[in-house]
């Protein structure tokens, strides 16, 4: 087996990784969290939190998208897409300091990790030889 094709399916694995986090986000929220605790975060969320502005939360699908994007692009091996990978993974990080209240189960922190995981290896690999005199 080669580099290339660990790097592949990392990238594969990215991308699976992703959307397993994004259905459970978006469908099963604290779904693993017991129903007080839930409740709680619910009510907490609802009505003390501050409102993000939708600009912020257009500008973060922006970046999502682009990041995904670029993840495909990487399979090319184009230092250009690469490039924007790291951007765009540097930009998802710092945008998870703008929300005051986070609330995680463990099923959600075991696919934030392994994908942030994921994204740390591709950057390494991507960087440092042989693969990097491979991207063009």
């Amino acid at each position: 087996m080669t580099i290339e094709n660990i790097f592949k399916k990392i990238v594969y694995l990215q991308f699976i990784l992703f959307v397993l986090l994004t259905i459970k986000y978006y469908f099963f929220p604290s779904s693993i969290a017991p129903a007080d605790l839930s409740f709680a975060i619910k009510r907490y969320s609802e009505e003390l939190m501050p409102e993000i502005s939708y600009p912020i939360y257009i500008v973060f699908l922006i970046i999502l998208i682009i990041n995904l994007f670029s993840l495909f692009k990487l399979l090319k091996f184009s230092i250009f897409w690469r490039q924007v990978y790291l951007f765009t993974f540097i930009f998802i990080i710092l945008f998870t300091f703008l929300e005051k209240f986070n609330y995680f189960d463990s099923l959600e922190i075991f696919l934030e990790d392994s994908t942030t995981i994921c994204s740390t290896i591709l950057l390494t690999m991507s960087y440092l030889p042989p693969l990097n005199k491979k991207f063009k």
